[in-house]
């Protein structure tokens, strides 16, 4: 089925089309609060606030899996107000056969992916809800937004314990971090800060000092994903802003205007997917920037703002959760 997609052509000249496989229906509550998609192993994780758990699916099966950390999580709090800062759980990142899942009591978890079992509970000391995270061999980095004065954590993934607590002068709000292996440096979305309203990403060495500031001009970054390839980085900007891909030196590259209002960018190879929330669409583009398909999030898009996928041989697996389940759509 292509209800609903759209289907655009390539800078190359070919044609990517959506084709509408499934739509995943979970057991529980309508997907109203969820936060975060992520690929990992042949797995597609999604953390569901509603039913307070992190779901997954199968990517070549579609088949849902049991879910983890069953009712563990904080809920939906003031989700359905949009207030997000005591939502859980929140971001996800997977590593060494971890799963690492932010949570709205400012605790960051981690699972067994092997063995489905909690490994750790680490707080992190703040308020409210610890959000976004990265990570490289050694260590993961996790947000705490919404605290009065917003900050970094550096926890070993060895021993689950904290490394360092980390306070950038004048930032208001932090989004996605991204570890860099070819620089051997964090990248950290700075949502605002003290004199550059428009946002940044902090570029911080392996122990967290700050290196620099990279202006994000006109953007406010959400999403950030990487393209080590090309040394460049898709930043997902806030409402009504055109999304960017720009050089690790700041240069803008291109400006997306089809993918404004974004939240999570998702990469895969060739292209990053923008969960964009402005338009409730899964917005695919080319690391030249050309955008190449849309593909909608079910029911409308009702709190639709992330989206992931991964190759299956020539095929790329979209997906895309909304009110009803998680779509899955196949581009060719």
């Amino acid at each position: 089925m292509r209800s609903m997609a759209l289907a655009l052509v390539l800078s190359t000249g070919a044609v990517l089309t959506p084709t509408h496989v499934t739509t995943v229906h979970l057991p529980g509550h309508r997907l109203r609060c969820q936060d975060i998609s992520y690929v990992y192993h042949g797995v597609y994780y999604m953390s569901d606030a509603s039913n307070r758990r992190v779901d997954r699916i199968a990517v070549r099966t579609g088949q849902a899996l049991s879910p983890l950390g069953n009712g563990l999580f904080s809920g939906p709090a003031g989700c359905r107000q949009f207030d997000f800062s005591r939502e859980g759980p929140q971001g996800l990142f997977a590593q060494n056969h971890t799963l690492w899942v932010g949570d709205g009591s400012s605790v960051l978890r981690a699972f067994d992916l092997r063995t489905g079992q909690l490994l750790a509970s680490v707080s992190t000391g703040g308020q409210f809800r610890a959000d976004e995270i990265a990570g490289n061999h050694q260590a993961v980095l996790v947000t705490n937004p919404d605290d009065s004065s917003p900050f970094l954590t550096l926890v070993s993934q060895s021993t689950k314990q904290i490394l360092r607590k980390i306070v950038l002068p004048g930032v208001t709000s932090y989004e996605q971090p991204q570890w860099n292996p070819i620089t051997q440096q964090w990248f950290v979305n700075v949502f605002s800060q003290t004199g550059s309203p428009d946002g940044a990403v902090a570029v911080l060495a392996r122990n967290g000092d700050l290196v620099r500031m990279i202006p994000t001009p006109g953007c406010n970054p959400g999403g950030l994903a990487l393209n080590l390839r090309d040394r460049t980085m898709a930043l997902g900007c806030d409402f009504g802003q055109a999304s960017l891909i720009m050089s690790w030196d700041g240069t803008v590259l291109h400006a997306l205007p089809d993918a404004a209002g974004t939240d999570e960018v998702w990469p895969v190879r060739g292209f990053f997917l923008f969960g964009s929330f402005q338009s409730g669409a899964c917005v695919v583009v080319s690391r030249d920037g050309i955008t190449v398909a849309s593909v909608p999030s079910a029911h409308g898009g009702i709190g639709f703002h992330a989206c992931a996928g991964a190759w299956l041989g020539h095929t790329l697996r979209a997906f895309v959760p909304g009110l009803p389940g998680v779509a899955i759509w196949d581009l060719n």
